[in-house]
């Protein structure tokens, strides 16, 4: 491991936040990068800053993935991650160019969330969680709506109806109303519990808020059940 990519990860774990399994997989994907550039430039003393490791390269990168018979959401998301780690080094100065900016991921198939494989799903979650960095009210929103519906198997009418009274932090528990009106009590993730956390500050600078729903838009209305399914689809989409 380059002492870039030690730095980027310390990085990523202590001032990002992210999640161990998170950073383990971006070493893994800047793993991968690094095993590519070696047969791609055909020596391995190359260096991040090198002329060589261009935007060319990183398409490459790309191809050499799908050979290997990765998902296009599996390239995506490494690409992603490639993304991230170069603009760390250009932020930080270590390079004079960013060669991933440019670069654009594999067009994804449009695919329902019930047709996706574990690992398909386990990439969604990652892609989330990065974007949920942004700490914006969408993506930290969008968030907690797939730590909820996938972690707590809510119901999307459940999901549409929470309050912030609804979960509570210390038993780990989330009250809602299931069919026919009847209180449903299930477990919630430590995960999800770090995601409400993260979203709640940015749901009380909306202005004119429901004082008790969970999920708001912009306006400051409950969030709509159509809204919620735009944005799991999305998610995954993405």
């Amino acid at each position: 491991m380059t002492p870039e990519v030690r730095d980027f990860l310390r990085h990523l774990a202590d001032e990002r936040q992210l999640s161990g399994n998170t950073v383990e997989a971006y070493a893994r994907d800047l793993g991968q990068l690094s095993q590519f550039l070696t047969e791609y430039l055909g020596h391995p003393n190359w260096s991040w800053s090198d002329d060589e490791v261009d935007r060319l390269a990183l398409r490459g990168f790309m191809g050499w993935l799908g050979r290997r018979g990765l998902t296009k959401r599996s390239v995506g998301r490494k690409l992603s991650a490639t993304r991230s780690f170069f603009a760390f080094l250009h932020a930080e100065d270590r390079l004079p160019r960013n060669p991933a900016r440019a670069v654009r991921a594999p067009k994804m198939e449009k695919a329902l969330p019930g047709h996706l494989s574990r690992g398909d799903v386990r990439d969604v979650f990652e892609a989330a969680q990065e974007r949920a960095q942004q700490n914006t009210l969408a993506t930290a929103r969008d968030l907690v709506i797939l730590e909820l519906l996938y972690g707590s198997g809510l119901r999307l009418s459940e999901m549409h109806g929470m309050n912030l009274g609804s979960i509570d932090a210390s038993s780990k528990l989330v009250r809602v109303m299931g069919k026919g009106r009847k209180e449903r009590i299930v477990p919630v993730t430590s995960s999800a519990l770090t995601a409400v956390a993260r979203y709640e500050p940015r749901r009380g600078e909306v202005p004119n808020r429901e004082d008790d729903a969970l999920l708001v838009n912009a306006r400051g209305g409950r969030l709509s059940r159509r809204s919620i399914q735009t944005a799991v689809r999305a998610s995954f989409e993405a």
